[in-house]
């Protein structure tokens, strides 16, 4: 499974037919682009611990020697399962 930031922001291209073809970007959220596009479509929305904020955790000298290990089982595991996909 991967998941998706829905608020991250991204650029759009856009091409006006009106204006022969002219193109120019939008900028909007990526849970936005969905909206504006896929009417029928929702997505599974569930809420995740970005790796990097893990990675973090087990490196972060002041927390607790225990604390930081279980963080750094977290993320060998999840290395893991992501190289055997």
């Amino acid at each position: 499974m991967k998941l998706v930031d829905l608020d991250q922001q991204i650029f759009v291209p856009i091409t006006d037919e009106t204006k022969g073809g002219a193109t120019y970007e939008i900028q909007t959220t990526v849970g936005e682009f969905f909206k504006g596009c896929c009417d029928e479509f929702t997505p599974v929305v569930v809420d995740a611990i970005p790796v990097d904020w893990l990675d973090d955790r087990a490196n972060d000298i002041t927390r607790a020697p225990l604390y930081r290990r279980y963080a750094q089982i977290l993320m060998d595991e999840w290395q893991k399962e992501q190289e055997a996909r």
